[in-house]
């Protein structure tokens, strides 16, 4: 028998197997199962073992399902095995598991074995470890996508803040728009989404918006009491492609909101300080402007506030027997003054009752319209929004001021707007402070007035009886004369008897007079006496004949100077009347006290004088000691043996209180208490005439 000897050159088996076995890569030998539970593997090498942990012994007879795991990818299995099924090679890569669990990347090819009939009797599976090659290229596609990700970012706040910069509240609505169409492109596939946004009570959509469950929503949170919504809906034909936007567009997409947010911040945040501006300009015009009507003010008020804060309704109401009644409501016709509110309803829970409604609360809801209710049971108009505040006076809630939308769409209110009402309700509390203030003061003036009044007469007294003493006299002789007449024997003439009669009326009349011009100047009526129109020289006749009592109780004479033509003044007469007689019943007692005085005259002018009208009352004599100057106007201080030392502080009020001034000249023998009386506008005057003396 010949030895069969391998042909010359041709390697032994056992040399292909040391080679696949000295391999430095890793090779898996299987059988063509393709079935389930998958090929057997016959064969691994080294670098196999120290790839995947597995020793020989450990893996042969096992189907390579025992190197996958949770994220072995099933698509590239199922590609291996179209692929093999085909008779094609396989190139692929995944994650398989090592002994220990732990996740490796692996790359490989398999290449069916065949026999000398061309069918493929095993597979040979070359393998190499890739997981550092895969971190590396993942790491590369993570900068790649993120670098994506931020000039997408810096594209869409680059065009945000465009739309945002130095646009101010006049394009808000403009802005919106814009926004509304920019916001789906934050998302990879802009035309998979249309969006809206809700805010202040409006709503803006970008191109192919249908209302349908959203793909995602956010709030938008600005200064406004209730916050926006933004929302991302799918579009036509793209409703069942997947959910929201992933966190990356996500991101995107906040990034884009923080940019509109910080605009309609600032647009709101400017538009309260200019509405403040108005309103504190308000305040200060009601405050201080003379020709505005106290009635005129509640009014001008409410009318400014329904403008400034984009309002439907506004009232205010007053507390009065412990419940609310209106004072004005805006527009006509509301609620009439006088009606009683029961505001219970407008409340909510974070407010309180009225009693201790907290200051400055904004009241906003949305949910449903709320009504006031009045006292005749009358439901009032829905109100979808309100901003209201307490009118405190002296500690405790005298009064409510709201001002309410009527809209469902209402424009919203900031923290700022309710600032602005509470500062609006507090001015109005002030207002009715100073009212109860200066009724009480009123009253005090009142009554001190009426005490100056009654001893003034008092004083007068004497110059009184002397007064009705002539026409007294002068009614007894015409009425002796008439009996003597009638009784006479001789025949009664009839028209002697009138003229006697004439005569004797004449003198009851003018009895009359005196005696009712002293009752009147008197008089204390309850309250102010209010002021009307009139003549400066209506003022001076209507007390000429207390004045001349006066006059000759102290020997003196007047000198009166007036030009014919003065403009009314709007004036309490009985008060100017009083502070006239003061200042010359002054002048004379001044005179008096000096007896070798050689001229014992009082001058008295009324002249016009830089949109005042002047009086002046100027007596002769040696003046006043510093220490009289200094103590004239304070009360209680006198110089003469009987009397109060009231006459000038109370002449010194009513003056002020009519808004003028007096005050005292001095020259050589000549002293001089003058006091001046604004012109009212609007009195028809034109300055010029000729003097009047008397």
């Amino acid at each position: 028998m010949t030895e069969t000897r391998p042909a010359q050159g041709v390697p032994p088996p056992a040399f292909y197997r040391r080679a696949l076995e000295q391999c430095p890569d890793p090779i898996m030998v299987t059988d063509t199962n393709l079935n389930w539970p998958g090929p057997t593997i016959l064969f691994v090498n080294e670098a196999f073992e120290r790839m995947s942990g597995y020793r020989r012994g450990e893996i042969v007879g096992h189907s390579p399902r025992l190197l996958q795991g949770p994220q072995t990818d099933p698509e590239v299995l199922r590609h291996q095995r179209q692929q093999l099924e085909a008779g094609e090679d396989f190139v692929g890569e995944t994650a398989n598991y090592r002994r220990d669990g732990e996740e490796y990347r692996v790359e490989w090819k398999i290449t069916g074995l065949r026999d000398d009939a061309g069918r493929i009797t095993h597979y040979l599976s070359v393998q190499r470890d890739v997981t550092r090659l895969w971190q590396e290229r993942q790491l590369a596609q993570g900068y790649q996508r993120e670098q994506k990700r931020r000039m997408r970012l810096l594209t869409l706040l680059h065009r945000a803040a465009l739309l945002a910069h130095d646009a101010g509240a006049s394009r808000r609505e403009e802005v919106l728009q814009h926004f509304a169409v920019l916001l789906p492109t934050s998302l990879r596939e802009p035309a998979r989404a249309a969006a809206r946004i809700a805010y202040n009570g409006r709503h803006y959509t970008s191109p192919g918006f249908q209302p349908l469950p959203p793909l995602h929503r956010e709030a938008l949170y600005t200064t406004l009491s209730g916050p926006g919504v933004v929302e991302l809906t799918p579009r036509p034909g793209w409703a069942d492609t997947g959910g929201g936007p992933d966190a990356e567009e996500v991101s995107i997409l906040n990034a884009v909101l923080e940019v509109l947010r910080v605009y309609l911040i600032r647009v709101e945040t400017d538009q309260a300080h200019q509405k403040g501006k108005r309103l504190m300009t308000l305040l200060h015009r009601l405050s201080t402007d003379q020709e505005i009507a106290k009635a005129d003010k509640g009014r001008i008020l409410l009318e400014e506030g329904l403008r400034a804060f984009n309002a439907d309704v506004a009232l205010v109401a007053h507390r009065k027997d412990d419940a609310l009644r209106v004072l004005r409501a805006l527009p006509e016709p509301g609620p009439p003054p006088g009606e009683v509110l029961d505001v219970t309803a407008l409340l909510p829970a974070d407010c309180g009752a009225i009693d201790d409604l907290r200051v400055g609360i904004s009241c906003t809801w949305y949910e449903a319209p709320r009504h006031w209710l009045t006292g005749t049971g009358h439901v009032g108009p829905p109100l979808h929004a309100g901003l209201q505040a307490p009118v405190v006076v002296q500690g405790r809630c005298a009064g409510y001021l709201g001002f309410f939308c009527t809209s469902e769409n209402c424009a919203g209110w900031t923290p700022m707007d309710a600032e602005s009402v509470q500062l609006l309700a507090q001015w109005l509390g002030g207002q009715w402070n100073e009212e109860l203030h200066q009724r009480h003061l009123q009253r005090q003036r009142d009554t001190l007035n009426h005490i100056d009044r009654v001893g003034l007469l008092g004083e007068l007294a004497t110059g009184l009886a002397h007064e009705l003493n002539q026409p007294l006299a002068a009614i007894v002789n015409y009425a002796d004369a008439v009996t003597d007449r009638v009784a006479g024997e001789g025949p009664v003439e009839k028209a002697e008897l009138l003229r006697l009669l004439d005569k004797l009326g004449a003198q009851a009349e003018r009895a009359s007079q005196v005696v009712e011009r002293a009752r009147a100047f008197a008089r204390r009526e309850p309250g102010r006496i209010p002021e009307r129109r009139l003549q400066p020289r209506q003022l001076i006749d209507d007390v000429r004949d207390l004045i001349d009592l006066e006059l000759r109780r102290g020997q003196a004479s007047l000198k009166f100077v007036m030009p014919d033509a003065l403009p009314d003044l709007r004036v309490d007469p009985l008060q100017i009347q009083q502070v006239l007689l003061n200042l010359v019943r002054n002048g004379v007692e001044a005179m008096h006290a000096h007896p070798d005085a050689e001229d014992r005259r009082v001058r008295l002018t009324v002249e016009e004088s830089d949109g005042y009208v002047r009086f002046s009352v100027c007596n002769t004599g040696p003046g006043m000691s510093e220490r009289v100057r200094e103590g004239l106007f304070e009360p209680f201080f006198t110089t003469k043996p009987t009397g109060l030392g009231l006459g000038l502080p109370i002449s010194y009020s009513i003056i002020e209180a009519h808004g003028g001034r007096l005050w005292f000249e001095e020259t050589e023998n000549v002293t001089c208490f003058c006091f001046h009386l604004p012109i009212p506008r609007s009195t028809g005057y034109t300055k010029g005439g000729s003097g009047n003396k008397g």
